[in-house]
């Protein structure tokens, strides 16, 4: 994988560590959050233009399949509308109608009871999603349900252990949605992922520490937004 490189400027590692919005998809109490919020969360995309832009170069380093492919967790529909990915689901109205308005096929609804046929996606992305998902297992043998035969699950996530991970478990006492959050290690996240039946195959990074630099590169211990791409595993019968 080649590296991407991003200048990062002290003004925007400020705005990273002030601004940066959290995940899209919880139970009931930080989907009602994001509701209030909406508007505020979709406009810090806008207030930083670089930041939103590394993640995004982060997530197509990965080079996976986004024609046939599903966001869990699709928000207010940024992320899905850059990768062009054309279909999410998220339990908050206010973000799905943001959503709907860049075009992505939303529906409402829990990760962990996922309302799709088995085997329909070719990829399914959770894009700073799986840390306030209310059971994050079940959330991913439901992703591993909809994938086809070797799909590939995609998880961008915010590493506990990271710069931007120990700032916002620090700040769950100010803000009730870090609050709400289970963030997680990149060898957690391999444990997950193997006992829910998947097989990692790459990752890579940005907001590298130590100034959150907006350089991508493989491999995930110096960022503090990490993608980890995982292929579905499927027995085979004797």
């Amino acid at each position: 994988m080649k590296k991407i490189k991003t200048k990062t400027t002290a003004r925007s590692k400020k705005k990273i560590f002030q601004s940066r919005p959290n995940s899209k998809i919880a139970h009931s109490t930080s989907a009602q959050q994001f509701d209030r919020h909406a508007k505020d969360y979709d406009q810090w995309f806008d207030k930083n233009p670089d930041v939103f832009k590394a993640e995004v170069n982060a997530i197509l380093s990965l080079a996976p399949p986004f024609e046939n492919s599903l966001e869990i967790g699709v928000g207010s529909g940024r992320f899905a509308a850059a990768l062009g990915i054309r279909h999410g689901i998220d339990p908050a109205p206010q973000m799905l109608s943001l959503a709907r308005a860049r075009g992505i096929d939303a529906t409402i609804g829990e990760a962990e009871h996922l309302p799709f046929t088995d085997e329909r996606y070719d990829s399914a992305f959770m894009i700073t999603s799986l840390c306030f998902m209310r059971n994050q297992l079940n959330a991913m043998k439901e992703a591993h349900r909809v994938l086809k035969a070797n799909g590939i699950l995609v998880i961008a996530f915010i590493p506990k252990n990271s710069q931007l991970g120990i700032k916002y478990r620090k700040d769950r006492s100010k803000d009730s949605l870090y609050r709400l959050a289970d963030f997680f290690s990149y060898s957690e996240l391999l444990k997950k992922l193997k006992t829910t039946g998947f097989s990692i195959q790459n990752s890579s990074q940005t907001l590298l520490n130590p100034n959150l630099s907006l350089d991508v590169l493989p491999g995930h211990a110096r960022g503090s937004f990490v993608v980890v791409s995982a292929r579905k595993l499927t027995c085979s019968r004797a």
